[in-house]
């Protein structure tokens, strides 16, 4: 799928990816491959497929002092709530990630960002300015979806006012527990400047 494309292309693929394809070579049912329900489902249990490997860091894997990215990412999934987080810039490719995915997160990472460029012209139509964040919530969890703008050159420190120019990359975070949205919240709006900076 290439941009520019409708809306109901997209609807289309979400639901080819989301939808059951019967069982796989193994015997598992392919219906939990969905990429974002799939991101978002816990561990299924027997399951023979092995687990996927981290997603690469664009550092090269030198040895030394972490990446700040990865670090940041990391200090977010240390949360027992927070099953996973993933930075794309916006066009949806991976930057980094970090915790655990049950799918590909690149592709997670792609239909995070095609679906916040459609919210955003939706806040364009309504004149409602730029988009911020965005909450999903699925059966088995909630996603986050937040814009990490780039960093103020006025150094007051103040969070930078967003608009499409000013839109650095995504931010994408996965919540096991709804019940923890509002302590989630508040870690990913004390990273979103550490990112920005990082960037």
């Amino acid at each position: 799928m290439f941009k520019p494309f409708a809306a109901d292309e997209l609807v289309r693929k979400i639901d080819g990816l989301l939808g059951g394809r019967g069982p796989d070579r193994n015997g598992a049912s392919a219906a939990s491959s969905g990429v974002v329900a799939a991101a978002l489902a816990p561990g299924t249990p027997g399951a023979s497929a092995p687990p996927p490997a981290p997603a690469p860091s664009p550092s090269g894997g030198a040895a030394g002092p972490e990446d700040p990215l990865r670090a940041q990412l990391r200090s977010l999934v240390a949360a027992p709530e927070v099953r996973f987080a993933a930075l794309v810039d916006r066009e949806g490719f991976l930057i980094e990630a970090a915790g655990e995915f049950t799918t590909d997160a690149e592709v997670a990472g792609a239909l995070a960002a095609c679906l916040t460029e459609t919210s955003e012209g939706i806040g364009r139509e309504l004149g409602l300015g730029a988009l911020a964040a965005m909450i999903l919530d699925f059966e088995r969890g909630l996603l986050l979806v937040h814009a990490v703008p780039a960093p103020r050159s006025d150094g007051d420190g103040a969070a930078a006012a967003l608009s499409e120019a000013a839109l650095r990359a995504l931010l994408a975070v996965g919540v096991a527990d709804p019940a923890a949205l509002g302590k989630v919240r508040y870690a990913v709006k004390k990273t979103i400047p550490e990112l920005a900076r990082a960037l």
